[in-house]
Parts: C-alpha cells; sequence; structure tokens
C-alpha cells in the first residue's frame, strides 16, 4: 500500500528570514550586545582604577605633606633654640672670637642645617671709628648712620671672610627682621633669600636674628631696646634642612616631586 499523498506546501516567503536564516543574526547581535558590555565594565573599571590611583596619591602627598610641615616646624624651632643658647652664652662668659668659635661649632655639629652664626655688634657713630681701627677697617665704607650692624665674627671662620664687615642693618631683605628683633627682644626670621655665599645646597637661606643686651642687664629689667649691645644670627640652609627633614621621614623627595607633578 503507497503512502498516502501529502500536498506539498509552498515555502512562505518569511519561513527562511523567521527560521534557520534569523538565527545566526541574532547570535551576532548578541555576540555586539556583550562585546559593548564589556568594553563598556573595562571602561568602567578602568575609570575606577584611575579615580582609586588618583586618592591614593592625594592621600599619601597630603600625608607627606603634613610629615615635612611638621618636621620643618620642629627644626626650626630646634635651630631657634641653638640660636638662644648661643646667646646666653654672652651673659655668663666675655666671648671672644675664639670662645664664640668653640661654642658654635658644638651646635653646628648637631645642627647641620645651620650653616653659620654671625655676631653683629651694635656699632653707634661715635664709636665706627674706634671699632674699625681695632677690627682693621671691618666696617666697609658706607653712609655714616646713627648705627651700624655689621658682621664682626662668624661661625666657622674660615671660608667665610666675604660676609664680615657687611652692615646687615640696611640689607633690603634683612634688615627688616633684625630691626624687629631688636625692638621685641624676640627671634626673628628673615624671608627666604638666594646667596651662594650662605648655603651649600642650590635652595635659599634664612636668617634667624636674637638681641644680646648689656651685661649689666638683668631679666626682671624687660627688654629695653636702647640695652642691645648686638644681634647674634644664625642662617639656615633650607635645602639641607628639607633634605634632613625627608631622610628622617623615609620621604624620596623625587618620589614627592613626581605626586606633585601628577596631580
Amino acid at each position: 500500500m503507497s503512502p498516502p499523498v501529502r500536498p506539498v506546501l509552498p515555502e512562505l516567503p518569511g519561513a527562511a528570514a523567521t527560521g534557520r536564516w534569523r538565527a545566526p543574526r541574532r547570535l551576532a547581535a548578541q555576540a555586539l550586545a556583550l562585546q559593548g558590555l564589556g568594553l563598556g565594565l573595562t571602561l568602567v573599571a578602568a575609570l575606577v582604577t584611575s579615580h582609586l590611583q588618583h586618592r591614593t596619591r592625594m592621600a599619601d602627598f597630603v600625608g607627606h605633606t603634613r610629615v615635612l610641615s611638621i618636621s620643618l616646624q620642629d627644626h626650626l624651632e630646634m635651630a631657634q633654640r641653638d640660636l638662644e643658647r648661643l646667646r646666653d652664652l654672652h651673659y655668663r662668659i666675655d666671648l671672644g672670637r675664639d670662645e664664640l668659635e668653640i661654642a658654635g661649632e658644638t651646635i653646628l655639629r648637631e645642627s647641620p642645617w645651620i650653616r653659620l652664626f654671625s655676631w653683629l655688634p651694635r656699632v653707634t657713630q661715635t664709636q665706627r671709628n674706634a671699632f674699625e681701627e681695632h677690627r682693621d677697617g671691618l666696617v666697609r665704607p658706607a653712609t655714616r648712620r646713627a648705627e651700624h650692624f655689621p658682621v664682626a665674627d662668624t661661625v666657622p671662620a674660615s671660608g667665610l671672610e666675604a660676609l664680615e664687615g657687611i652692615d646687615e642693618g640696611v640689607d633690603p631683605v634683612r634688615a627688616p627682621a633684625l630691626h624687629q628683633a631688636l625692638a621685641s627682644g624676640r627671634v626673628v626670621a628673615s624671608p627666604p633669600f638666594s646667596s651662594l655665599s650662605r648655603t651649600a645646597s642650590e635652595a635659599c637661606a634664612s636668617v634667624l636674628y636674637t638681641p644680646v643686651m648689656e651685661r649689666a642687664w638683668t631679666l626682671a629689667e624687660g627688654h629695653r631696646p636702647e640695652r642691645t649691645r648686638g644681634l647674634v644670627s644664625a642662617t639656615l640652609d633650607l635645602g639641607w634642612m628639607l633634605q634632613h627633614v625627608q631622610a628622617q621621614a623615609g620621604i624620596d623627595g623625587a618620589d614627592g616631586g613626581n605626586h606633585v607633578a601628577r596631580l
């Protein structure tokens, strides 16, 4: 018995599009969507990673800045105490050049960021001629004024002869700090300035000043500027100080610079 004859149905035009032909297109579309999703997630991940790295750099930079700020303040206070130690010696003994050098060298070994100490006597106009004769013309030719504050001695003494005789009482950068210290009786710092003769590094220097009173002066009298017989100063090499602070804190100077550049 022959099988029943089945009518051959015509193939509808859309059958291929809705059947086997459309399946590859759906797969391609899904694959494309997944690829787009993957790229989007990669981009998001990259942005999140960059943001976290930026926050980490910011946190490191802020932390390093805080440590440096505190350490620098500590070093400045130590320099102030060192200068006050040298000042107080003037009340105990008559500090000549040799005694000043011995006392100053001891402090400099403990505080290498202090480049030098200086003694600046107060020289009135009536004392100038006698002072120049006694110091072999140390006070350099200058306009006659009511008083001068020349650099008479330095610690260390050798290698800094070019500074001797300079009247810092009229220096445009340092004079305001000198006169403020003279008037207040406190330690006053000058603004930072560049000086090849006063720094061993390529960075700036700053000078601390504090007055020395007459030997007959007592603390009970309070500060009286007219009783000042001179000032002692300490020149700080800010470059050496920063290097010492960074080494002490374990901060690489070059790396710190990179943090700043990247931010």
